[in-house]
């Protein structure tokens, strides 16, 4: 068994802060992802793309508080606004924004314990455009 000593970048963040999630690949840093959390706790996350050129809406199954999305029973959004950011958001009343679609599902005030609320495929770090220039 080999042992690894690796340094881990711990960041604790502020309310409205956009936090990127970066990969490292080919020499440079390929953001994918974004998250932030408000005030009031709501919650708004998206891949990091602007203007994709495919976005599929799934069917959606509902099971008391939880919501399921079939993509592979869904079709093309064509609505050329919501391919500019195909974001997702997780208001603190229990509304859920997806694909021009509103669900509702429990408050997230409610919360007592951890919760998934979602998950999420990535394409391979190449689709992504690389950070030419890292800023405070």
């Amino acid at each position: 068994m080999r042992n690894i000593n690796q340094e881990v970048a711990f960041y604790e963040p502020s309310v409205n802060d956009r936090i990127r999630i970066a990969v490292r690949y080919e020499n440079a840093w390929r953001p994918i992802f974004w998250l932030m959390v408000k005030k009031d706790g709501s919650i708004y996350l998206s891949p990091r793309y602007t203007n994709v050129s495919v976005l599929r809406k799934g069917t959606k199954e509902i099971s008391g508080s939880r919501v399921s999305v079939k993509y592979e029973e869904g079709q093309d959004v064509t609505d050329p606004e919501l391919r500019k950011s195909p974001k997702i958001s997780f208001h603190a009343s229990g509304r859920i924004n997806v694909g021009g679609d509103r669900l509702l599902r429990d408050s997230l005030r409610a919360i007592v314990e951890q919760q998934e609320l979602c998950r999420a495929l990535f394409q391979h770090p190449s689709h992504y455009a690389p950070v030419l220039k890292i800023e405070d």
